[in-house]
């Protein structure tokens, strides 16, 4: 019908048939061979005549047709060869040779199509142009691949759906599937084409639904259709449109069986065939294609930490891969140079042989390493691990070279952007050349003019000194020391000193150098905006020329002598090595990998002699008592006071909700509201419960509930009639979007006999808390930064807490935030069945600091301590924090969180979480003390506020008994 109505097609030129030939109806409609009224509308008028129209080869001929379609779905392999050759003979026999003829088999399942692709190309030698309704494989045909087309609605309607919900349509009327339609045809691209598909490859439909979406919305707009304008133009209403679209992340397939097959499954006889596999995925991300794909970054990254876990236990295979891997080290992506450099330093710890081969080669490309976490590791890796005298002496070389020319100063940096300038200036104020005329005697003595050119101003040609100065390559290293790199500085001055204190030979002029260098970057810290005489670096550096000065049997007082005799002491022992080992040690534990590995589940033998218990066979008689349904093991665990526990269990739950429960209304007011919030997954169920203060009737008892943030209310609570002191509990049923905080609010209304209005108290807010969103979660050191790095929004909070221990104050915030320690595996599971899922406990927070042996020294010793920690909530959100705590000369706790994720609501409600945390430690002391101040007996609580206010005396005992009860229900008042 479109093709007649909006293509132009005429009704003539369209023929259907059914099991009786062509369908065919009278002028008036009343006779025909159509079977329903679909097939009517369709039909020719008037009965073919001439040819034998119930034969589809006589049908072919007579009407001579472009395009055969089948639809049948009840005749499988109905084109025959017959009909096939049929269609080629009719484009043979038109004007002009003809074209192509055009068949499609668009009935479904494979098994029920019309025409297969390879018998369509078989029975016309490739001529024909085919197109299905399922998806076929590719076909090789007279040596060339031909694709498939799949002819169906998975191109239209996505990108339909799409434009028509963002423009807000009316309606969506047919004539825009012909506009969809139309922009899938010209959707076609050069490898389409050779591949004589009638459609866009599958791979691609992403963007062909795009633009579909964008035609879409444009004739939406044409027509005056859409509620919602994207754009004038073309360009407008895509841009409209990818903002609003979700970009999946495109990986290969290996992702997702990545998890599966490492860990225990990684066996010796199979580790071989495994890093073969992983290498080759490795070398395909290199290539031209694989680099302009989405999410291949993040697939090498997966693949690069997946030979790292494999690799670990097997240095015969890490030995076929180190070298491979070190080849990223240049790599502008940092997370993948860090996770190399991480696997070369678990080689160089943990396998002596692989040490200097290893370090040579990073001694080659250190000075085309552009990452400054890659170079302080590569850097540390030197100085810890280097024992080769020559190997010394190319590592000190090739960081000289790296860092040259000497010496290091501020202005070099704004040296470069003046030159840079500069020679845009002089570009831009060069005058044209000058073209003189000159009369000159050629060789066979006549005369003849010459044309000179001679340069404009800003042409000379440079002195060869600033020539070779402005030749010479700046290396990442020196930018990186120039730009205020603090930490690469000491990483550098620490590194160089450590190999020439190991290095006795080293010549005067290459120690001098070494030395040169650590004094231009101790100048460079001290100069900087940033730095200073007690910067961290600084203080490095500065011990590292003491050191050099002891080398040199300088000229030092006795002090300075001790303190640098004992930096040298320390910096020649293997204390660095063993930190590491435990590292590493800690890493295998908490590798993801690792954790994903199950207990070995312990076998129990059992006697062929063994009696088996089937529960449903077993004799009951009489009553059924507690364990009158138990088999015999159960009966022993009963014994042991199995059902006490249960028992403590339960009394732990009704606590645990006891303590959720909150007052809706005052005590004083006629109905009394109490309220119970329970988060299940993506649903808040609120059960109410109403009392009847009073000693008479309500009628129309009705609670209306309104929300902010993003709930929504699915089940509102009905209206109810309470008898004088009677309870009732209702139920209400709320929608949870995303993790944000929300506020519950409204009032309850109400009838009484004796008043002819509505009465009507206004409720409580009741405020959704964030902490039931968020589980604890495990994630890396790698991944955390990642996402440290691409998230967007931030929440800044300052430490403002009566509390003064750093490890108090983190213990609080962990279990009231349930965010665990990057790096740090949480345990799983646990013996206490009262414990919710995902929430973390004293004993689990204690348990990870515990584990974390460098965070609990800090905090033990260091007056600073910064920690990241990380969650994820239910609907799959990250949050990530990184709190840093001081600790003040007079015991207070200063500092900040910050807080980042994707989104912006999960954000602002940690921070106000943690805000309220803090802040909840000193409100509660604070309010503790007020009550203690107050006499007994002078307190009450305020109708529709939850707060203590004092009373005057005049107002002791006049309060009513009743009023000032706590109903049996279990709210807590005063």
């Amino acid at each position: 019908m479109l093709l007649r109505s909006e293509a132009g097609v005429p009704a003539e030129s369209i023929l259907c048939t059914n099991s009786k030939g062509v369908i065919w109806k009278s002028e008036n409609g009343a006779k025909g061979n159509f079977k329903n009224f679909e097939q009517k509308a369709a039909a020719a008028i008037g009965e073919p005549s001439g040819y034998d129209f119930t034969n589809l080869i006589e049908v072919i001929k007579h009407h001579k047709p472009d395009v055969l379609i089948g639809a049948v779905g009840r005749a499988p392999n109905c084109f025959n060869r017959q009909v096939v050759e049929a269609m080629l003979e009719v484009q043979k026999n038109k004007p002009g040779g003809g074209g192509r003829p055009i068949i499609f088999a668009l009935s479904n399942p494979m098994t029920q199509a019309e025409l297969t692709a390879a018998d369509c190309y078989k029975f016309s030698d490739g001529q024909a142009i085919f197109g299905s309704g399922t998806r076929f494989p590719p076909v090789d045909f007279n040596g060339r691949t031909r694709i498939p087309g799949q002819v169906n609605n998975f191109f239209i309607f996505p990108g339909m759906s799409f434009g028509a919900y963002w423009c807000e349509a009316k309606k969506i009327p047919d004539k825009w599937f012909m506009v969809a339609a139309i922009t899938v045809a010209q959707s076609l691209d050069d490898k389409d084409m050779e591949a004589e598909s009638v459609l866009p490859h599958p791979s691609r439909i992403q963007q062909v639904s795009h633009n579909v979406a964008v035609k879409v919305a444009l004739a939406a707009q044409r027509d005056g259709l859409a509620q919602r304008p994207l754009g004038d133009d073309i360009t407008g209403v895509s841009t409209a449109l990818k903002v609003r679209r979700w970009a999946p992340l495109r990986v290969p397939e290996g992702v997702k069986v990545m998890d599966i097959c490492l860990g225990s499954l990684v066996t010796p006889r199979n580790i071989k065939d495994v890093v073969a596999l992983l290498k080759k995925e490795v070398i395909k991300t290199l290539g031209y294609e694989a680099s302009n794909t989405e999410g291949n970054l993040e697939y090498r990254r997966l693949l690069i930490r997946a030979l790292h876990a494999c690799t670990g236990q097997y240095p015969d295979q890490a030995q076929s891969v180190m070298f491979l891997l070190m080849d990223f080290l240049t790599e502008s992506d940092q997370m993948t140079a860090t996770e190399v450099v991480m696997f070369l330093r678990e080689l160089i710890a943990n396998y002596t042989e692989m040490r200097l081969p290893i370090l040579q080669r990073l001694a080659e490309c250190i000075a085309d390493v552009s990452q400054s976490r890659v170079l302080r590791g590569c850097l540390w890796l030197f100085g810890e691990y280097c024992e080769d005298e020559a190997l010394i002496e190319n590592v000190i070389q090739g960081v000289l070279a790296a860092v040259r020319p000497l010496p290091l100063v501020l202005e070099d940096a704004s040296k470069d952007k003046k030159d840079s300038s500069n020679s845009e200036k002089k570009q831009q104020e060069k005058k044209p050349p000058k073209i003189t005329t000159k009369t000159v005697v050629l060789a066979d003595g006549t005369y003849g003019t010459q044309n000179v050119y001679e340069g404009g101003e800003g042409e000379e040609e440079e002195a060869p000194e600033e020539k070779a100065k402005t030749e010479s390559k700046k290396t990442a290293f020196r930018t990186l020391l120039l730009g205020g790199d603090f930490l690469l500085s000491a990483m550098v001055g620490v590194s160089m000193t450590k190999l020439c204190m190991k290095l006795k030979k080293l010549p005067i002029g290459v120690r001098n150098e070494v030395l040169l260098v650590i004094a231009n970057l101790f100048k460079l810290v001290k100069q900087h905006a940033c730095g200073g005489e007690k910067c961290d670096s600084a203080v490095r550096l500065s011990q590292c020329i003491r050191a050099f000065a002891v080398l040199g049997n300088s000229q030092l007082s006795d002090s300075q002598r001790a303190a640098a005799q004992l930096v040298q002491g320390d910096w020649t022992s293997n204390h660095g090595r063993d930190q590491l080992a435990k590292v590493l040690e800690l890493a295998a534990q908490n590798s993801e990998w690792a954790l994903g590995q199950e207990e070995e589940v312990q076998e129990k033998s059992v006697g062929p002699d063994e009696c088996v218990m089937f529960r449903q066979l077993r004799e009951r008689k009489g009553g059924i008592g507690p364990t009158g349904a138990m088999d015999d093991d159960e009966d022993f665990s009963a014994a042991r006071g199995a059902f006490l526990a249960q028992a403590a269990a339960d009394g732990a739950l009704f606590a645990e909700r006891l303590a959720k429960v909150q007052q809706m209304t005052g005590l004083a007011d006629p109905v009394y509201v109490e309220a119970f919030l329970q988060v299940h997954s993506f649903d808040l169920m609120l059960e109410l419960l109403v009392v009847n203060r009073t000693s008479e009737t309500l009628q129309n008892v009705l609670i209306e509930l309104s929300t902010q943030g993003d709930l929504k209310i699915v089940d509102r609570p009905s209206a109810v009639t309470l008898a004088a002191g009677q309870q009732m509990t209702l139920h209400a049923s709320i929608k949870v979007a995303s993790t944000e905080t929300g506020i519950i609010f409204g009032y309850v209304t109400f009838e009484k006999k004796s008043a002819a209005d509505k009465e009507c108290s206004v409720l409580n807010e009741l405020h959704v808390d964030i902490l039931d969103y968020i589980e604890r979660s495990w994630i890396n050191e790698l991944a955390f930064r990642t996402m440290w790095s691409e998230f967007e929004w931030e929440n800044k909070v300052n430490i403002n807490t009566s509390i003064t221990e750093v490890g108090t104050f983190l213990e609080h915030i962990m279990r009231n935030t349930n965010m665990s320690i990057v790096g740090r595996s949480y345990k799983k599971g646990g013996d206490n069945k009262t414990q919710k899922k995902g929430k973390l406990t004293a004993e689990d927070v204690q348990d990870m600091l515990r584990d974390a042996v460098g965070i609990k020294k800090l905090i033990d010793t260091s007056s600073f301590v910064a920690v990241n920690l990380y969650a994820k909530s239910i609907f799959g959100e990250d949050a990530l924090a990184n709190i840093s705590i001081e600790k003040l000369p007079d015991g207070k706790l200063t500092g900040s969180c910050r807080i980042r994720s994707r989104t912006q609501g999960i954000a602002l409600s940690l921070g106000d979480r943690i805000t309220i945390v803090q802040r909840g430690v000193q409100a509660f002391a604070l309010m503790e003390e007020t009550r203690m101040s107050i006499p007994a007996g002078v307190q009450k609580m305020t109708s529709r506020h939850q707060r203590f206010v004092p009373v005057g005396p005049e107002e002791i005992g006049t309060g009513s008994q009743e009023n000032l009860e706590v109903p049996s229900c279990g709210a807590r008042g005063t």
